[in-house]
């Protein structure tokens, strides 16, 4: 039985870090986070703000997925002959 080696990647494909993406995920999961706290320290209750506050990260993380799947093909696209 053959062993799968695994491929090189490219030098660009190596040296590329996912700090970007990281600090996308980090900001998009505070900002609902930081919304709901000052809203219940406001005292207040504001549905439609509480609504769009729980639906911005997985909105946001699926922005993200979309973005790295174009960057992905990009790369490919660009690597083939």
């Amino acid at each position: 039985m053959k062993s799968k080696k695994p491929v090189p990647y490219e030098k660009k494909t190596a040296n590329h870090s996912n700090t970007k993406h990281m600090w996308m995920m980090a900001i998009c999961c505070v900002i609902p986070i930081a919304g709901f706290i000052a809203i219940a320290s406001a005292g207040m209750s504001l549905l439609s703000l509480e609504t769009f506050l729980l639906l911005l990260c997985p909105l946001g993380m699926m922005g993200m997925m979309y973005m790295m799947h174009r960057d992905g093909q990009k790369n490919s696209q660009s690597h083939s002959c």
